[in-house]
Formats: C-alpha cells, sequence, structure tokens
C-alpha cells in the first residue's frame, strides 16, 4: 500500500489519501501540483455550468418540431428527477431566444418582400 498523505486536513485528522509516488502528499495537498489543482477546478467549474450542460442537450441547429420534442423530453425529465431545473430553466431561455431570432427573422423577410412588391427602395440596416 503507498504511503499516506502526510497533510492534515481541517478537522485536525491527518489526510487519507495515498501520497503521490516519491511525494509526501496527496495531488490535493501537494504544494508542487497547485497549479494542476487550479485548472482542474477551472475546467471543472465551466463543465458544471448549467450552460454547458444545456448544450450537451440540444444538437446544434433543429427545426421547431425538433425543437418541441427536445423541450417535452426536457420537461419529463425534470419533472421525473433525473435532469436539475436549471438545466431546464437555461434550455427554455435559449429555445425562446431560437424562436424570437426566428420570427424576427420571417418578420423581416415579409417586410422586405413587401417593400420589394411596393416598389420602395429603403434599407432598414442603414438607419
Amino acid at each position: 500500500m503507498a504511503n499516506p498523505c502526510a497533510a492534515i486536513t481541517k478537522s485536525g485528522s491527518r489526510c487519507r489519501v495515498p501520497a503521490l509516488t516519491g511525494r509526501d502528499h496527496c495531488l490535493m495537498h501537494d504544494p508542487a501540483a497547485a497549479d494542476v489543482r487550479r485548472e482542474a477546478s477551472r475546467k471543472g467549474g465551466r463543465n458544471r455550468s448549467a450552460k454547458a450542460r444545456a448544450m450537451k442537450l440540444l444538437p446544434e441547429a433543429m427545426a421547431p418540431e425538433e425543437l418541441a420534442g427536445w423541450l417535452s423530453l426536457l420537461f419529463k425529465q425534470v419533472m421525473a428527477g433525473r435532469t436539475e431545473p436549471r438545466i431546464g430553466t437555461a434550455s427554455a431561455t435559449i429555445a425562446r431566444a431560437m424562436i424570437d431570432v426566428r420570427e424576427a427573422t420571417e418578420v423581416d423577410r415579409r417586410l422586405t418582400e413587401l417593400e420589394q412588391r411596393a416598389g420602395l427602395a429603403s434599407d432598414r440596416r442603414l438607419g
């Protein structure tokens, strides 16, 4: 068995994790491993964010029917306790934004078409 870590925990007892090979401390207590711990913490925090988890659940692009299907499935998972509610909230927020963009794009397209039919040469993008 490997040597136990030489560190003393906050509770005053000795750390029970085995020490790194050739060292006196485990990864969490080794002073030389501070950069490794910091990088792991940064990556872990980013991957645990609601946004990151929501993005793993949704494909990159989807039709309205696909979006409705995914939201329905996600709703069932949240209600069954298999998915955290905040992931459902993040997904619903993203879905709402997707719908808003789709609607705004459609309205803009229709308005441009009507202006062209009426013979108006207006460029709304310039001001």
